[in-house]
């Protein structure tokens, strides 16, 4: 296991070094080379996919609504998707919202209001696919003071 392990993360490191992943930056993102390289495994290039939307739905993570008539559901996740691509995205997403890493502030703030955690888990794993793949479709890296902050905040902050 060890031994696979260590060829998939030098894989990583040769994929991350010709572009073809997302750059994170470990220490400040909490998601390691390993799950990286995972994620990718299941999902293949990310700047494949037209759009977010695309992505979410081929992970089973896109909303679904029930309703017929005058009934009116509860709206859930498809779950149609690839679902070892869900089991990836839980364990990646785990620790973000444990201690003080990314998306700490944001699910405590949504079981706060009244969301049920799992809910609030599934909306960090959403949001958080999101993230990288607009990083993978932009190129750029991670910049946690562009994280933390609104598009408006972040432009003014550049701007001074």
């Amino acid at each position: 296991m060890e031994a696979l392990k260590a060829q998939i993360e030098a894989l990583g490191n040769e994929l991350k070094a010709a572009g073809a992943l997302p750059a994170l930056d470990e220490e400040v993102s909490g998601v390691t080379l390993f799950n990286m390289e995972r994620l990718g495994g299941e999902t293949g290039p990310l700047g494949d996919f037209p759009s977010k939307r695309a992505l979410l739905r081929f992970a089973g993570l896109n909303i679904r609504e029930r309703k017929s008539g005058q009934y009116r559901g509860h709206n859930r996740i498809s779950k149609k998707g690839r679902s070892l691509l869900r089991k990836i995205r839980a364990q990646m997403t785990f620790p973000l919202w444990r201690g003080i890493h990314l998306y700490d502030d944001y699910y405590h703030v949504k079981v706060e209001r009244g969301m049920l955690r799992q809910k609030a888990k599934v909306a960090v794993m959403r949001k958080f696919l999101g993230m990288v793949y607009a990083m993978a479709k932009s190129g750029a890296r991670f910049d946690e003071t562009r994280f933390r902050r609104c598009e408006s905040q972040y432009r003014l902050a550049q701007a001074a």
